[in-house]
């Protein structure tokens, strides 16, 4: 019977060892996945942030180029619209500094 009681607290304590193995192998993983995914935000952040420069550029060309009637004019417009872009960028930055 005294066999039995340690054959039976033997196999307990295996499975708990197991258990807990496994469960700090899921916390390493939990963490690690949770590393992953904030890297992957930042850059899906990023890449949002690329693809809206990249829409108002795409818009100010086809403004650029439907407002002037010669290569010339679309590269003149295009510059004349870039320096007003960077004029309200400028100051919206100074009224954040406020």
């Amino acid at each position: 019977m005294t066999a039995k009681v340690r054959d039976l607290a033997a196999s307990l304590t295996a499975k708990i060892n197991l258990i807990v193995e496994r469960q700090q192998l899921t916390e390493e993983t939990l963490a690690q996945t949770r590393s992953e995914r904030d890297v992957l935000a930042k850059r899906v952040a990023q890449l949002e942030a690329e693809v809206k420069a990249l829409k108002n550029d795409l818009h100010f060309a086809s403004m650029s180029s439907t407002l002037a009637q010669s290569p010339q004019h679309v590269a003149d417009t295009r510059s004349l619209l870039a320096g007003l872009i960077r004029d309200i960028d400028r100051c919206i930055a100074d009224i954040k500094a406020c």
